[in-house]
């Protein structure tokens, strides 16, 4: 039953990859809840560490499998395409949930440097706390040498 799980996330990446993906939202610009990077620079296998801000008046939800926070870590191929740089497997009996960022607080997670160009993360997020994550937070662009 796993097999078809990665083989289907490989023939989605290799979509992605082909026609692009310049659909996708732009990075966020307010103030009140927002994702972004410690450096705007890191360099192969540095340890990224993003951080989460909830400044608003309301809990934030983001989708989680386990204690994964799911995300994508896209890479820029040209003006507005973007390509997942990333996999995420869910591992086998990994339960769906969600994880509250509350009112006015910030949450940080790190992650390797593994592929070089311009990148970003997309989180996807509600503001309900069920398990239907409608809504997509852009981080910043960042660098990767």
């Amino acid at each position: 039953m796993r097999y078809p799980k990665i083989l289907f996330v490989i023939i989605s990446v290799i979509i992605l990859a082909l026609f692009g993906c310049n659909t996708s939202p732009t990075e966020s610009n307010s103030d009140l809840l927002y994702a972004k990077t410690s450096k705007n620079t890191y360099s192969i296998n540095d340890t990224i560490t993003l951080n989460i801000n909830n400044n608003t008046e309301d809990s934030v939800y983001f989708k989680y499998y386990d204690d994964m926070l799911v995300f994508s870590y896209e890479l820029k191929i040209s003006n507005n395409n973007w390509i997942p740089a990333y996999l995420f497997f869910i591992p086998s009996g990994a339960v769906l949930n969600t994880r509250v960022l509350e009112p006015y607080s910030i949450k940080q997670y790190k992650k390797r440097a593994d592929c070089a160009g311009k990148s970003r993360f997309r989180i996807p997020y509600n503001n309900d706390g069920s398990t239907d994550f409608r809504d997509t937070l852009i981080s910043n662009i960042f660098t990767v040498e």
